[in-house]
């Protein structure tokens, strides 16, 4: 299977997706390979790069679980950034928006989560390591940045059953307002008017807390009632 190939034959995530482990016993809806030739038009350095920058997954969980999850009011995915340079910059995402609140949960690795408002000059960014939790606002696009030499960046998130993560075009303005390259951050000259840059570091919640013990897919199972912000 190709699930198992990708898991078991190239390591991604094994044993670090908890409490999922990635096999012939896990499902999801949806499977993405994004190349450096779908989003190299985000990145500071253009070049003929063929590499597979980062995967999405959607819908995941155990087959046994399935059932139950589907009738939950959430719906998941988890989105996978392999080490990697790509000129000066280290691989990243490309910037997502979702028509509401989304949850990540770090599952491995580390990296930062730069999160941009569409309607104003606000731009987060927070460092976060496996079992930080990021809550996104509704109206903030994300990129996930992995600073690692080695070792993927991988997350998992939770958005509303109803809501829609959809890559976001920036290829117009090269990409989001900033670049992570090997000297630190640099500013997309290419983006439009100032912006007001704010630095955290680990769990970025606003009036949120989740269970670090049992990590986002069983506590929404265990309590799903209070993920019902989701959806409003």
């Amino acid at each position: 299977m190709l699930f198992d190939f990708l898991f078991s034959k190239r390591n991604y995530l094994v044993k670090k997706f908890n409490p999922i482990v990635f096999n012939s016993n896990v499902s999801f809806s949806k499977f993405e390979e994004f190349t450096f030739r779908d989003i190299g038009r985000e990145f500071l350095d253009k070049s003929n790069f063929e590499d597979v920058v980062f995967f999405k997954y959607d819908d995941v969980c155990f087959n046994y679980d399935k059932k139950f999850y589907e009738d939950l009011d959430v719906k998941n995915f988890v989105l996978s950034v392999p080490s990697n340079f790509y000129g000066r910059e280290f691989a990243k995402s490309c910037s997502f928006l979702a028509d509401g609140e989304v949850i990540l949960e770090v599952l491995s690795g580390a990296g930062f989560v730069l999160m941009e408002s569409v309607n104003s000059s606000d731009v987060n960014i927070v460092k976060v390591s496996r079992g930080d939790f990021v809550v996104i606002p509704e109206d903030f696009y994300f990129v996930l940045i992995n600073i690692l030499e080695f070792g993927d960046f991988g997350v998992f998130g939770l958005l509303g059953k109803n809501s829609h993560l959809d890559k976001l075009d920036l290829e117009n303005f090269n990409g989001a307002n900033l670049f992570f390259t090997k000297s630190g951050f640099v500013k997309n000259l290419n983006s439009e008017g100032d912006y007001v840059l704010k630095n955290f570091e680990g769990d970025f919640l606003g009036n949120y807390s989740f269970d670090k013990k049992i990590g986002l897919y069983r506590e929404v199972m265990k309590l799903p009632e209070k993920f019902k912000f989701l959806n409003l």
